[in-house]
């Protein structure tokens, strides 16, 4: 007699086969997701490159074309692929689609502390670039890759940005001029420009190398200037003492020393510009008491007036800065000279000190930098310690030119030139978009630039990042499912109760 099942036990049969169905197809998506989550992103989404927000321009293009150097890019991450920045990992895949010499790679910096140790000591930001070739190599920190233009004060770095911001806040306590110059300012991404040019700098084959002196109380370049140095393909080294020049020296930097050289030094960087050495110098008017350095630099046809302490201010009102005391003061620029470049822009000093000029033979020097013909001198009185405007108007140099053969020395006399303050006062950053071209002028073996297209960064509040993007997907393939099968089984169970 063929065995009869009772409603119940149908019912528990169907269950048993929708719940172990249920089972098998949560277990089935997740092998799914995991599989398809190994898979590398450019085989995930290999429309990256063509859709990716930032473009790559045709000049990095045409520079690509011609890369002869294998080039190794890395994204640099906490979290890998999943943490990411998805436009800025299109964009650099551009550059791996552009030229086979380059390929891409994104490292978990999170998982992996050490891979940076022979690069760098420090963690770069997050989504921060390494730009490696078998010559060289170079770490863009991700805030390199963007510029602010700021009503009424134009382009700026993020350092610079965060300075105005802190400025803009001491003024106005109640934050809203902070809140309207932020809510007012466009980022731009300036990537294309950033790396391109990174790419020249660790292909090329010899590099022009810069030495800061980090004695006499000096004061070292900013990390925005160092920055900027290096993006114009510079290599930057500090030395402790001018006794020895090394013999790669391309250009010495001077920052404001407050001491004077040692007359070992004296000798040594006589010798050094006398062999067709660059210099680029810049002095404070509170210590002009540095007779050795004078005398090198009164060798071609430049000197300090004497004057201890005294200093510039300006007297046109086309050239004073409105709201600031009348010694901090748009300079006027000789546009003639080869050092300007293209420069358009505005430069701003304070307490600059008068330079004088004089003839020497087979020395050309050239005034680069002066007030107009209402410039002040402010004297100072040693005796009284007071400093007073001296009555007569006149045209002060504050910044000089001397060229000689293969020799050349920039010297502007505003202590203050190479800070960040000073440069946010300028308009576009001016102030170290001169410097930077008068370096690269009288350093003739410097990268070439070349000029990528910024692009604004729009921001999506509906934009949803990969992690979360991870997080949502295992709700709906893991957590939502097992919720229906508890209620399913908790629903069998009062069913069987009342039955």
């Amino acid at each position: 007699m063929k065995k009869q099942h009772t409603p119940l036990q149908k019912n528990r049969k169907r269950i048993g086969f929708f719940t172990l169905a249920a089972l098998l197809a949560v277990c089935l998506t997740l092998l799914v997701n995991i599989a398809v989550g190994a898979l590398p992103i450019t085989v995930k989404q290999r429309n990256l490159a063509k859709i990716n927000t930032y473009p790559l321009s045709g000049a990095s293009r045409d520079w690509i074309s011609d890369l002869d150097t294998d080039v190794e890019l890395f994204l640099l991450c906490r979290g890998g692929e999943l943490g990411m920045d998805r436009d800025l990992y299109g964009f650099l895949n551009g550059y791996a689609k552009a030229s086979e010499r380059i390929t891409l790679r994104v490292v978990d910096i999170a998982a992996n502390p050490k891979a940076l140790d022979d690069y760098t000591q420090m963690l770069p930001s997050d989504n921060s670039v390494l730009v490696k070739s078998e010559k060289r190599y170079r770490i863009l920190d991700n805030t390199e890759l963007y510029f602010y233009d700021v009503p009424e004060i134009g382009r700026c770095t993020s350092e610079e940005y965060s300075l105005i911001l802190e400025y803009l806040l001491a003024y106005d306590t109640t934050g809203k001029a902070a809140q309207s110059a932020s809510e007012n300012t466009t980022v731009y991404f300036d990537g294309d420009e950033v790396i391109t040019n990174a790419l020249q700098f660790v292909t090329l084959d010899r590099v022009p190398h810069v030495y800061v002196l980090s004695a006499h109380e000096t004061d070292a370049p900013t990390a925005a200037m160092q920055t900027a140095l290096f993006r114009k393909g510079f290599a930057l080294d500090f030395i402790t003492t001018l006794s020895t020049v090394p013999d790669d020296c391309d250009m010495l930097l001077i920052n404001a020393p407050k001491e004077d050289l040692g007359e070992d030094e004296q000798a040594a960087l006589s010798s050094y510009l006398s062999c067709g050495g660059k210099l680029f110098l810049t002095t404070s008017h509170q210590s002009v008491e540095l007779p050795r350095l004078g005398e090198v630099l009164s060798a071609f046809g430049m000197r300090f007036t004497g004057g201890n302490s005294d200093y510039l201010a300006e007297g046109s009102s086309m050239q004073q800065i409105q709201g600031a005391k009348n010694n901090c003061f748009y300079a006027t620029i000789n546009s003639s000279h080869g050092a300007t470049g293209s420069f358009f822009d505005d430069v701003v000093v304070i307490s600059a000190h008068p330079i004088l000029l004089d003839e020497v033979e087979g020395v050309t020097v050239t005034p680069w930098l002066y007030t107009s013909e209402d410039g002040i001198l402010i004297e100072y009185d040693e005796e009284t310690e007071t400093s007073a405007e001296n009555p007569t108007r006149a045209q002060y140099v504050f910044g000089a030119i001397a060229e000689s053969k293969n020799t050349s020395i920039v010297w502007i006399s505003c202590g203050d030139i190479l800070s960040d303050a000073l440069n946010a006062y300028s308009s576009n950053g001016g102030n170290y978009t001169l410097i930077l071209s008068a370096i690269q002028y009288i350093n003739r073996t410097a990268v070439h630039d070349i000029e990528g297209t910024p692009t604004a960064v729009t921001q999506n509040i509906l934009a949803v990042s990969e992690t979360q993007g991870t997080v949502f997907a295992a709700v709906a393939v893991l957590v939502l499912p097992l919720s229906v099968l508890t209620i399913g089984f908790a629903a069998c169970r009062a069913r069987k109760k009342r039955e």
